[in-house]
């Protein structure tokens, strides 16, 4: 993960090969590993946690939210 953030780059942008200032992208397989983790890890890690412990979808409009509470 340092070597996204030292980079001061996104996850997206880091698994798509971008480059920002003098540091190079990251190499093949930081990028597919990166892709991994992001893809795979952290949905994983966050799918452990009670839904209501998450915060809400804000761009779910809040009637929708209500309604899904019924």
């Amino acid at each position: 993960m340092a070597q996204v953030t030292d980079r001061g780059l996104t996850f997206r942008e880091a698994m798509d090969g971008k480059a920002k200032g003098d540091l190079p992208p990251l190499s093949l397989f930081d990028r597919a590993r990166v892709n991994r983790w992001w893809s795979r890890d952290i949905p994983s890690f966050f799918g452990g946690f009670p839904a209501d412990w998450l915060p809400v979808d804000q761009s779910v409009a809040p009637q929708a939210v209500a309604a899904e509470a019924d």
